[in-house]
């Protein structure tokens, strides 16, 4: 079950909430190394706990090996310490739809990690442009909309702000390939493609 990917040699999510922790979860199954940060010890409890038990049932149901198991949770991580994302390849902030607190989240991580580290956001109606003047050396700003459960759909939007460079956008379609999934690259308007497409759905 756990898999090697050369696209991306680790990971950091930031928000243990259900998007959160799925995404870890995905990049953890594809063999990344992953690191999952929140500052609420027991949401990160929570998550923990959910994987584990999600895998348990899985070696239950003979879906996978109990080797499988142990080594998906070994290439997670979860930690309450922010600067432990530092040395993470790819970091992705998944916290809620607030964008002042957005823009802090990821001036904060823009200021911890390293200057070719990628720097994404799982935002689903946000101006990416705006999040992106948070981020120093915004080339490498991106939008990477997963969708719920992320472990199992198929999806991901991947959204270049003004200024992300097209370096950063042909790693991102390298690394949702690597984790099975198929992309697909929208404009940073409104609802990108999928919510534009189901708004007139749900009204």
């Amino acid at each position: 079950m756990a898999e090697s990917n050369a696209a991306i040699q680790s990971a950091a999510i930031i928000g243990a909430g259900t998007m959160g922790r799925g995404i870890a979860y995905l990049f953890a199954q594809k063999g990344i190394p992953t690191m999952l940060y929140n500052r609420n010890g027991n949401t990160l409890n929570q998550a923990r706990e959910y994987i584990a038990q999600d895998l348990n049932k899985k070696v239950e149901q003979g879906k996978i090996a109990l080797q499988d198991k142990d080594a998906v949770l070994a290439n997670l991580m979860f930690t309450p310490v922010f600067e432990a994302i530092a040395d993470s390849e790819l970091v992705i902030e998944t916290i809620a739809e607030q964008e002042q607190t957005k823009l802090e989240v990821l001036a904060a991580i823009a200021a911890v990690v390293k200057p070719d580290t990628l720097i994404a956001t799982n935002t689903s109606s946000l101006s990416l442009n705006k999040l992106a003047t948070a981020v120093t050396h915004s080339e490498r700003f991106i939008g990477l909309h997963f969708f719920n459960p992320a472990p199992l759909m198929k999806l991901i939007e991947i959204i270049p702000a003004y200024f992300t460079a097209h370096a950063t956008t042909e790693r991102c379609r390298q690394l949702v390939a690597a984790l099975g999934k198929r992309d697909v690259v929208c404009q940073a308007t409104p609802g990108f493609i999928v919510n534009r497409m189901a708004r007139p759905y749900y009204l």
